[in-house]
């Protein structure tokens, strides 16, 4: 059994809600028509969410805490409604303000797609939608129209801070954006005193007092308190992991295995 070490740290508390982590570029979305009505979404990553609804978790956004809604109450007859849709993982669209996506721990850079559909709102002429200047951790983002005509070019987010649409037609607006962890403070370290031997992590007793190992799909598959400088990892299924180090501060170093 061969297993494959890579480390990077991170210095956050053990126990916390969703967004205190230290990566997870979000945005703000902000749809204000010409009658001064505005509704606000948002999209992004958090290392605690998944490409499905998480209703039960709370996500953190500069200080503002949010949760993602599966079903939302039908828009109002004549203001503007703003909403995700989200269709990835389930049978039917549903509704959302909010929609953070999952963070894949296997590679650097992967791309996620959003969908917003707003509702004008009955007497507007024209609506302009803000992301503003977007956060680190993104090489590109692209906002596109479903109902624009072939040949139209996806506009670059990085660019400018905002779009005008005149067109009431124009109701379902995509947003790709493709992240980057290693452009977004992530730090890569190999001074972390811990090191594999055949299926056994070696870690410093007395350093580290609690152990977690999470999958790519962010579920828990092995939890210990570290009581000696060895942990069994043989009964661990092939596959990539991250391994949580809980230190005495609350501090946490985490490794990334490749158990093969």
């Amino acid at each position: 059994m061969k297993i494959i070490l890579f480390v990077f740290v991170f210095c956050i508390p053990f126990l916390s809600y969703a967004g205190e982590n230290l990566w997870g570029p979000k945005i703000k979305l902000k749809t204000v028509n010409d009658i001064g009505q505005y509704g606000i979404c948002y999209i992004g990553v958090d290392e605690n969410a998944t490409d499905g609804w998480d209703k039960d978790v709370k996500f953190n956004f500069d200080g503002e805490e949010l949760v993602e809604y599966e079903f939302l109450p039908p828009a109002p007859p004549s203001s503007i409604y703003c909403v995700m849709i989200k269709d990835s993982l389930l049978p039917y669209d549903s509704e959302s303000y909010v929609d953070f996506r999952g963070i894949p721990y296997y590679t650097d850079t992967f791309i996620h797609k959003y969908r917003m559909n707003v509702t004008w709102g009955k007497y507007s002429q024209n609506i302009t939608i803000h992301w503003g200047h977007l956060p680190d951790g993104i090489d590109s983002a692209k906002f596109s129209c479903y109902e624009w005509m072939d040949g139209i070019e996806p506009i670059d987010m990085k660019s400018v801070e905002e779009v005008n649409i005149t067109n009431d037609a124009f109701r379902r607006f995509d947003f790709t954006i493709w992240y980057n962890k290693k452009q977004s403070g992530i730090e890569y370290n190999n001074s972390i005193t811990s090191k594999l031997v055949n299926d056994f992590l070696l870690v410093d007793e007395t350093k580290y007092i609690y152990c977690s190992i999470i999958n790519v799909c962010g579920a828990d598959v092995f939890n210990t308190e570290i009581n000696s400088n060895n942990i069994d990892l043989r009964n661990l299924p092939t596959g990539v992991y991250l391994v949580r180090l809980l230190d005495m501060h609350g501090n946490i170093d985490i490794l990334k295995i490749i158990k093969s």
